[in-house]
């Protein structure tokens, strides 16, 4: 039995929209919100994170592509 090969090209712009919804799921939920339910140190590294997507998402998107491309979500349309 074959494989079909069926990856999408995802352009730049779609890239873009992929960093803004990543940065702000870093800062919100693990910058926010898992500090706040569980009454913990406010971290650093969240911000950090999303601050990098954003960057990337802004600068040069296409560097966005290798984290598109390997995200878990995207591997349950392959099943």
């Amino acid at each position: 039995m074959m494989k079909n090969n069926t990856e999408a090209v995802v352009d730049a712009r779609e890239l873009r929209k992929f960093g803004y919804v990543m940065a702000g799921f870093f800062a919100l939920v693990f910058g926010l919100f898992v500090p706040w339910w569980w009454s913990l140190k406010w971290a650093y590294w969240p911000w950090g994170v999303a601050v990098v997507f954003l960057a990337l998402a802004l600068l040069k998107p296409l560097a966005l592509g290798i984290v598109y491309m390997s995200h878990p979500v995207r591997s349950y349309g392959r099943l």
